[in-house]
């Protein structure tokens, strides 16, 4: 739904809005946290919660909390430490404390790293805090997300391997397109972006189901929905897996298509 910029255009914008006044129940599922969602989403009038960081959260622009949290399972989140140490892949942990969500690092070697600190520091929602241990950290929060990332996908196509072998987790390996950047990525194995979709049928009292996605991340959001599409950049399994290829993010593809959907 975003465009190449990150940001959501005035015609999707006037499109979406539109549609929720007439009745539309519409929804986000992203990868990002509250840190930068509420300047992206901005132009939206969003009533209903939101999915974040992969389905692991789920918050209430309303109430301003989360209402919906899939922690890792302590154990879990000790065996993804140990995978980073053992391969020296740094990352961001992530865990959730009274309401705060808090991202962890240790050192930031890499430019990636630094550039993602750069441009979300500051933000009330989410707060970074360099730590001595992130083994510590995850004993003594709740862990709700790891991220890996790197311009070089081989060292996280490794630990995603390892990853797959860690109990109760759900890593994903996949690539920004548009920063050229590779994300690997895990929570709760009962998290997802398809739970948090079911959460919100059922917290909203919807009939059917209408997903899009252009990433891996979405797969499983996919496969569940009534009716999956994949905008036309999507990366090639996310279009093979859809039931439909709709246009592009640089030509509004999402809200074109709900425009031609959606019977109020």
């Amino acid at each position: 739904m975003l465009t190449p910029e990150k940001k959501i255009s005035p015609e999707s914008a006037a499109l979406l809005n539109g549609m929720m006044e007439r009745g539309l129940l519409f929804s986000v599922a992203t990868a990002r946290s509250m840190g930068t969602l509420p300047q992206i989403l901005g132009p939206l009038r969003l009533s209903l919660p939101t999915a974040l960081m992969n389905g692991v959260l789920i918050y209430d622009w309303g109430r301003e909390r989360y209402v919906h949290v899939e922690a890792l399972p302590r154990e879990s989140a000790a065996g993804v430490v140990q995978v980073m140490e053992r391969l020296g892949l740094g990352c961001y942990l992530f865990t959730l404390k009274d309401d705060i969500l808090y991202a962890n690092y240790r050192s930031l070697e890499q430019p990636c790293h630094q550039k993602f600190l750069a441009q979300r520091q500051g933000g009330g929602r989410k707060v970074f805090r360099r730590v001595a241990s992130l083994a510590g950290a995850a004993a003594a929060e709740p862990c709700v997300f790891f991220s890996f990332s790197g311009p070089d996908p081989r060292p996280l196509r490794e630990g995603l391997l390892l990853l797959q072998q860690v109990p109760g987790t759900a890593p994903v390996l996949y690539e920004d397109r548009d920063e050229h950047i590779w994300y690997l990525e895990t929570c709760s194995a009962r998290a997802g972006k398809a739970s948090a979709m079911e959460w919100l049928k059922g917290f909203c009292g919807a009939q059917r189901t209408v997903a899009f996605g252009d990433n891996a991340n979405d797969l499983d959001m996919l496969a569940r929905a009534d009716l999956s599409c994949a905008v036309a950049n999507a990366a090639g399994p996310v279009r093979r897996a859809a039931d439909r290829v709709i246009a592009s993010n640089r030509e509004n593809g999402v809200a074109r298509f709900i425009a031609g959907d959606f019977k109020p």
